[in-house]
């Protein structure tokens, strides 16, 4: 058997063995290292960069993608070394240059051509520089009929070639449609843009058979409806280094950029998990900010602990597990300052804006009450919405609405918040002076405060005041219920009460 030294003695047997690798390996190791297909193209446009290239061009066709680099291409034996499975050069120069270009290397591990496993059944690749132009085709079909890796012949072919400069073109063939039948070049280009280290030396451009070229340029975050951002600048984390960023405050929730991503090397490691570093449900005042924020830093000094696909960390790591301790404590005194700033805007708005939003609201709900007289109709239209018993006389109530919107339409309901004490009652009718004092301490109010967006704790107000200008002038309960009734049968009446608040 080739590779093996049998030794015989008298009182024993000794077999040396090579360990033997199975070329089901390359299978296992895509599927599990490379969940999400896409991360394909994270790895050959990362590739490309190292490469110093300048310009990436990636083709979907619809049966075969191409990726094309002005890099600095590969010698024959450079082609041969790329096939090397966890195995390369690059942490041998972690800084290179080529040209004009001088670049930090990503990658480090020499495992990323594994994942085109998952995309196509073959892939040819093609490299030149220096006037040699060598290629290879790697059939995985072909490969998976040998047992073990070191059984299998890679053929690579090297000629003189007439191209200028330098470069590399990698052409995915036999498309598993499964994967690539729903990919755009518009869904491609969202992606990189966000997860590739782009600048003005490093630029990518995708297109497929229906749409012009698309050039990628920085995911534009300031474009988006930003409430606040913050710096993050330190010179010197523990065991990390410097870690430089932003902490952004959307308007509104926005779960594409909601979640904590990470540059490492410029390059995201855990785009497609942005939720599993912090869980910002756990922040300070989850419900003002959990779905808000967006965090981007760049720590390179993390590279240590990079999980060997690089979409991901270590866990058990010291110096991440301190890194992710550190930049909770960060994010949290930032949504401190926000909730600062919050409970100023909020209480400016529940003492002023909610209160006349509300007051406007009431003023649209009294035109909806109709004129009274000795309509008979009318009246027993009215008095059919009372669902008990008529005891009292439809005369008595009707009177009585009559004289609640007059109320209201001639001095508009005003609205006051005081804080009268835990103790007191929600709300208060003045009837004298037409306005409603609402308790801002009352437990009702402080729950509803506490736990619902502006509209919702002014539309609670609207229902307090409701209930108590009801109850308030009403002697039984069939009263009630027809006056409360009378006062919130708009059924637009919310509508009119969101443009009243926006108004304001």
């Amino acid at each position: 058997m080739p590779g093996t030294v049998i030794r015989i003695t008298k009182d024993e047997n000794v077999r040396n063995e090579k360990v033997r690798v199975g070329t089901r390996l390359v299978q296992q190791l895509s599927t599990t290292f490379y969940p999400h297909p896409q991360i394909i193209f994270d790895e050959l446009v990362s590739n490309a960069h190292d490469a110093l290239a300048s310009t990436v061009r990636i083709f979907l066709e619809k049966d075969s993608i191409i990726i094309d680099d002005n890099g600095e291409g590969m010698t024959p034996d450079g082609l041969v070394h790329f096939f090397y499975i966890s195995h390369t050069k690059k942490n041998e120069e972690r800084v290179r240059s080529f040209k004009d270009v001088k670049r930090i290397i990503i990658g480090k591990f020499g495992i990323g051509k594994l994942s085109i496993y998952q995309i196509c059944r073959k892939f040819e690749i093609s490299t030149w520089r220096d006037g040699i132009e060598s290629s290879a085709t790697f059939d995985f079909d072909k490969f998976e009929t040998e047992e073990f890796i070191e059984n299998f012949d890679l053929e690579v072919k090297s000629m003189q070639t007439k191209k200028l400069g330098s470069g590399t073109r990698i052409v995915l063939l036999e498309l598993k449609t499964e994967v690539t039948g729903r990919l755009t070049a518009k869904i491609l280009a969202k992606r990189l843009s966000k997860t590739m280290p782009l600048d003005e030396n490093f630029k990518v451009i995708v297109r497929d058979e229906k749409s012009p070229p698309i050039t990628l340029t920085k995911e534009d975050i300031v474009g988006k409806k930003i409430k606040a951002e913050y710096s993050i600048e330190e010179p010197s984390v523990d065991g990390i280094g410097r870690v430089h960023g932003t902490v952004m405050f959307f308007k509104k929730e926005d779960q594409n950029n909601q979640g904590v991503f990470i540059r490492v090397l410029g390059r995201i490691v855990n785009f497609d998990n942005p939720k599993g570093i912090i869980n910002l449900n756990n922040i300070s005042h989850p419900r003002m900010f959990a779905n808000k924020i967006r965090v981007d830093v760049n720590a390179d000094g993390l590279d240590g602990a990079l999980l060997t696909n690089r979409a991901g960390f270590i866990e058990s790591d010291s110096s991440y597990q301190y890194f992710v301790e550190w930049l909770e404590k960060k994010i949290n005194s930032f949504g401190e300052l926000e909730y600062k700033k919050w409970q100023a805007l909020k209480a400016d708005i529940e003492k002023l804006e909610i209160p006349n939003a509300v007051s406007e609201a009431f003023d649209n709900s009294a035109s909806e009450i109709p004129e009274f007289g000795d309509d008979k109709t009318t009246i027993k239209r009215l008095m059919a919405q009372q669902p008990l018993s008529k005891r009292e006389k439809p005369t008595s109530t009707q009177s009585k609405l009559a004289t609640l919107k007059s109320l209201i339409k001639k001095k508009k309901m005003k609205i006051e918040m005081r804080d009268l004490g835990i103790d007191e009652r929600e709300a208060f009718f003045d009837k004298e002076n037409g306005i409603l004092i609402v308790n801002s301490t009352n437990p009702s109010y402080v729950f509803a405060s506490a736990h619902a967006k502006l509209p919702g704790i002014a539309y609670h107000v609207f229902k307090a005041a409701m209930i108590t200008i009801a109850l308030e002038n009403s002697d039984t309960l069939e009263e009630f219920e027809f006056l409360y009734n009378a006062l919130s049968r708009n059924f637009d009446l919310l509508d009119a009460f969101d443009d009243a608040l926006k108004r304001k």
